[in-house]
């Protein structure tokens, strides 16, 4: 859902699988400076089970317990734990406004998102391209 808004605005639900980890992240303003310091250093992260079917794809090739949250059940694997309490919804977070940037151009508006990915964002952004009276491009405001 996008809703018109004055600022870049981006709440964000995160459920995972059954282990149910619920963040909700609220940004008012989203700016450069928060992004860097409070969103960038999130990780990725991943579920032991599912090790085997991404190698099996050649996929989380660079993937290690220094760049990437692993779980296994209820728990995390990474001795340092969490870099925040809801480092999982910041990277889903993070995620999300890299497949946004693929637009080419700022979104002025409120993006919800529920249960987002990567395929999920990217059949957001296709039907929003297709669906002209959705949206308007205008002379940037400085």
């Amino acid at each position: 859902m996008l809703n018109s808004h004055n600022l870049f605005n981006k709440t964000l639900q995160s459920f995972l699988k059954a282990y149910i980890i619920t963040c909700l992240l609220t940004l008012k303003p989203l700016v450069v400076h928060y992004i860097g310091k409070d969103i960038s250093q999130a990780r990725t992260f991943g579920f032991v089970q599912d090790l085997e079917l991404l190698k099996k794809f050649s996929l989380a090739k660079g993937g290690s317990l220094d760049n990437a949250i692993v779980i296994d059940k209820d728990k995390i694997l990474n001795k340092e734990g969490l870099r925040y309490p809801d480092e999982f919804v910041r990277h889903k977070l993070l995620d999300s406004l890299g497949d946004f940037s693929l637009l080419g151009m700022p979104i002025k508006g409120h993006i919800v998102t529920y249960k987002s990915g990567h395929a999920l964002n990217h059949l957001f952004i296709k039907k929003l391209l297709e669906n002209k009276n959705a949206w308007e491009t205008g002379p940037a405001k400085i």
